[in-house]
C-alpha cells in the first residue's frame, strides 16, 4: 500500500479513463485494508480507487506483473499487482510502509477479467512516457514555428 498516494484531482496530458469497476476491496500483499466497497477506475497513466470519502492512486508505472485468480466458493476473484520498489520521494499517501512488494485488487460482485485486460492494455501502451513526449514536441514545435515567423517579419528590414 505504500506506493498509493492521495489523489490528484489532475488528469495527465492525453490521460484517459479505461474502466471503472465498482465493489473493490484492497490487500496490501495478503493483508486486508480499510480501502473496502470502492471504485476501481483504471486509466491510461494510473490506478484510482475511490470510496466517495477517500480517493487514492497509483501510477501504473509501479506495476511490474499482473496476474489473476478466479473467485472460489468463498472466496472473490482478485487481480495481484507485483510492485516495483517504491521511489525515494513520494507523495503522501495512506501509508509509508509496506512489508509486500504487492498488492491485490478483490472484486466482490465481478469485473476482474475486464480490469485484469485494461491494466495490461495501458501497461502495454506506456501513455504516461508519450504524453510527456507529446507535450513537449507540440510546445517545441511552436516555439520553432514562433522563430520561424520572427526571422520572416526580420529579414526584409536587412
Amino acid at each position: 500500500m505504500d506506493r498509493w498516494i492521495w489523489e490528484n484531482k489532475e488528469k495527465r496530458a492525453a490521460e484517459e479513463n479505461r474502466q471503472t469497476i465498482s465493489n473493490v476491496r484492497l490487500y496490501d500483499g495478503e493483508d486486508k485494508t480499510a480501502y473496502d466497497q470502492g471504485a476501481l477506475t483504471v486509466s491510461t497513466h494510473r490506478l484510482l480507487w475511490s470510496d466517495g470519502n477517500r480517493s487514492i492512486e497509483m501510477p501504473l508505472k509501479c506495476i511490474t506483473k499482473v496476474e489473476s485468480h478466479g473467485a472460489k466458493f468463498t472466496k472473490s476473484a482478485k487481480v495481484i499487482l507485483t510492485l516495483s520498489k517504491p521511489p525515494h520521494a513520494q507523495t503522501p499517501g495512506p501509508t509509508s510502509d509496506s512489508k509486500y512488494d504487492y498488492i491485490k485488487l478483490s472484486f466482490v460482485k465481478g469485473g476482474h477479467q475486464d480490469a485484469e485486460a485494461s491494466i495490461r492494455t495501458c501497461l502495454n501502451e506506456k501513455r504516461w512516457e508519450k504524453g510527456v513526449i507529446a507535450v513537449q514536441n507540440k510546445s517545441s514545435s511552436l516555439m520553432e514555428e514562433g522563430l520561424s515567423a520572427l526571422n520572416d517579419k526580420l529579414s526584409p528590414l536587412a
